[in-house]
This record gives structure tokens, C-alpha cells and sequence, in this order.
């Protein structure tokens, strides 16, 4: 009877196994699950961080941006500051629009003007990518890409992953950089972080930078805060302050 009810377990265990392996992770599980989560958010709240070091005639120089984005189908908000280094210090911008209306503040100025989405869409063209929201896209990765990708899972049940990737694949992350002068994007990795909910929570990148013979090392790390959420934009508390412009005004030739 001992030997029937051993026998019983056992072909018990070996039938429920598969089905707590067929549910295991693995980065393309994972990648495609951020991936259809962030399409359907129609939007996000990303902080982005983006660290240039290079060394010129012997002195080492270092930039950092941080920019805090929320944004949606038809709004964004972003506060943005760059420490530019000892020469020309740090400044901090912000941008929101919404409600067809683009509100700016520059150090002690603020200002508004009335654009249409289209409007917007093409001043963040102009800006080569500086406010474009396109910068929160995850790198695009195919199931050939993560087929033999290592998922590592950490002792607090976070997971996360290590990836080589090209230039195409992060072509909406490099929108706007290099595009007027000759570059050559080098070294190019990525590392996904997820919670022990499986949730997105990071993915940094690492690269290397060549122009005009200057090579420079850059990191972009994006911050996912809330992921799979619609974030809220609304208007600055003092848009009354603000001083009103024409879009001619203000970016007209």
C-alpha cells in the first residue's frame, strides 16, 4: 500500500512539474509582456538619465541630463535638468502641453503659446528629439534576439536581464543625436530590470560615442515609475503668470 501511494506521488509530481516550468519567465516573456503593456498604457511616466564622459586634450569631461517625462496620446509634461560642468554649469527647463497650449519656463522666464498637436509634433522634430517622448520606446528586440538569453533571478524575486544590441535597435532612443554629423555608435549593451511582480521597473544602456575623432562614453538609464499607467498632465498651478506668444513669436522664421 506504502509502495502504491510513493508511486502515485511520484506520477503525480512528474504531471504537475511542466506546469510550473511552462509558467517560469524568461526575458522574452518578460520583454514582451513590457513591451504590450507600455503600447497599450498609451503613455507613461519615465525618468531618463543620460551621462556623456569624454576626454579632450587630457581633461575628462563630464555631462548629465535628467529628465523627468510624463506623457500621453496628447500631452506631456517634462522637467529637465543639465549640469553642463564646471564652464557652463547647470540649467533646468521644463516643457508641458497640454490642452493645444505649450507652456515653457527657461531659468526666470515663462512662457505660453497656443500650437496645435501637429504644431508640436513638429517644433519636437525641429529640437532633434530634445522633448520627443519617443525616448521612453524600449529597444526593439526579436524572439531570435532573447532566445538565448541568461534570466537572472535575484534573492528578492526581482529579475533582470543582458543584452547586445545595434544601432537600429535603439534608432527612437538616438533620435536627434548624431544626425547632422558623422557618427559611429559602438559597444552597444542593455540591462532590463524587473520587479518580483514582473513589472518593468529599468533599463539602462551603455555605448560608446565617436565624432570627428572625439569618443565618448554615454549611459541612458530610464526609470519606468507607475509602468502600464496613463499619467495625469495638467497645466501649471501658475499658467495666469505666464506670458502669452504667438507661435510665430516664438519659433516663427
Amino acid at each position: 500500500m506504502t509502495k502504491r501511494i510513493v508511486i502515485l506521488t511520484l506520477t503525480l509530481l512528474l504531471c504537475i512539474l511542466p506546469l510550473f516550468s511552462c509558467g517560469a519567465p524568461t526575458a522574452q516573456s518578460l520583454y514582451e509582456s513590457a513591451s504590450k503593456t507600455m503600447e497599450e498604457a498609451k503613455g507613461g511616466e519615465v525618468k531618463m538619465t543620460i551621462t556623456t564622459s569624454q576626454t579632450v586634450a587630457g581633461q575628462s569631461q563630464t555631462m548629465e541630463v535628467i529628465a523627468n517625462t510624463k506623457f500621453t496620446e496628447d500631452a506631456m509634461a517634462m522637467e529637465m535638468t543639465m549640469d553642463m560642468g564646471e564652464i557652463l554649469g547647470e540649467q533646468t527647463i521644463s516643457y508641458t502641453y497640454v490642452d493645444e497650449c505649450f507652456y515653457i519656463v527657461m531659468g526666470d522666464e515663462k512662457m505660453k503659446v497656443t500650437c496645435t498637436k501637429e504644431q508640436m509634433e513638429e517644433l519636437m522634430s525641429e529640437m532633434s528629439g530634445t522633448i520627443s517622448t519617443e525616448a521612453s520606446d524600449l529597444p526593439t528586440l526579436t524572439e531570435e534576439d532573447l532566445k538565448e538569453i541568461e534570466l537572472v533571478k535575484a534573492d528578492d524575486g526581482s529579475y533582470s536581464f543582458d543584452v547586445e544590441l545595434t544601432k537600429e535597435q535603439i534608432a527612437s532612443m538616438l533620435e536627434g543625436m548624431g544626425e547632422s554629423v558623422e557618427a559611429d555608435y559602438d559597444d552597444i549593451s542593455a540591462t532590463f530590470y524587473f520587479t518580483n511582480k514582473k513589472v518593468l521597473s529599468k533599463v539602462d544602456i551603455e555605448m560608446s560615442l565617436t565624432i570627428s575623432g572625439i569618443t565618448s562614453a554615454i549611459t541612458i538609464s530610464a526609470e519606468y515609475v507607475n509602468f502600464g499607467t496613463t499619467p495625469t498632465v495638467a497645466a501649471p498651478a501658475d499658467a495666469d503668470d505666464y506670458t502669452a506668444y504667438t507661435y510665430d513669436e516664438l519659433f516663427g522664421n
